[in-house]
């Protein structure tokens, strides 16, 4: 296990690197960081998990207390892992930037814990099209309460179960305006929680694995270390990094539900009672 710990703490460390670390041959440093991975991705289904109604609620109450925004039950964002170019079909894993990477999406509460990941899409893909492929897409209708919704960023559509702010046309009203402000003071922990994980587990600026499956089973396990992770051992580690930003700068307007919009306008007007 500190074989595993010390390798996901650091940024594009190798396999080499580490056989030299603990005085290991190679093959028992794959072995490890396999085994490892396999066995923590293992209990996502426990780690990660979905809120019921009491976590709702406090999650709900949470964001309406302390940001004044509504129905808020879990933050929506994406972020990148660097990879090395894999040996065959290189062409699929290349970003926006032109850099080799996997996807990851997640959805974090108001404690900045991960209730939900989405892991191994490749390519230069938008975060609409990530999200519309995950399970949570399919089912998240089911997985909300009535007036309950995830909040993300303008890259995604508009649902009744997933607000998101106004596109800035220059021309938004004072209430519009308004709504984008509380809405992203909430947003922003996915964004410290995406932080959060990478500086406790460096390796995911730059992972140095080879395969999709098993990038995909150490990111997994990290997001399980994450969850299992008490705050206050941020303090010892070094500040994130700045994430480059490879959002796709297009409104997804052509996915966006008018019951979304009339919903994002209500809560815009009760916003603006307050």
């Amino acid at each position: 296990m500190l074989m595993f710990l010390w390798f996901a703490g650091q940024e594009a460390c190798s396999y080499r690197e580490m056989g030299k670390m603990f005085d290991v041959c190679l093959s028992s440093v794959h072995e490890v960081i396999f085994q490892v991975s396999s066995f923590l991705s293992g209990l996502a289904a426990s780690y990660i998990v979905w809120p019921d109604n009491e976590r709702k609620k406090k999650c709900e109450e949470y964001f309406l207390h302390h940001k004044g925004f509504p129905g808020v039950i879990g933050c929506i964002g994406r972020t990148h892992v660097l990879i090395d170019p894999p040996k065959n079909n290189k062409e699929d894993f290349v970003d926006r930037k032109g850099n080799f990477s996997i996807s990851l999406q997640l959805v974090c509460n108001h404690e900045k814990k991960f209730t939900d990941v989405f892991i191994g899409q490749t390519g230069p893909t938008d975060e609409a099209s990530i999200y519309l492929a995950s399970p949570l897409c399919a089912d998240l209708h089911q997985r909300v309460g009535q007036g309950q919704y995830l909040v993300g960023d303008y890259v995604y559509p508009c649902e009744t179960c997933l607000l998101t702010p106004y596109e800035n046309t220059g021309q938004l009203t004072d209430e519009q305006q308004n709504f984008n402000w509380k809405l992203n003071s909430c947003r922003i922990f996915i964004e410290e929680a995406k932080a959060d994980l990478k500086r406790r587990f460096r390796q995911l600026y730059y992972c140095k694995l080879k395969g999709l499956p098993n990038l995909c089973h150490f990111v997994r396990a990290c997001v399980v270390l994450h969850n299992m992770s008490e705050p206050d051992d941020l303090k010892y580690l070094e500040p994130a990094h700045a994430e480059e930003d490879l959002t796709d700068s297009t409104v997804c307007e052509a996915l966006t539900e008018r019951r979304g919009n009339n919903l994002r306008d209500e809560v815009c007007h009760l916003l603006c009672k307050q």
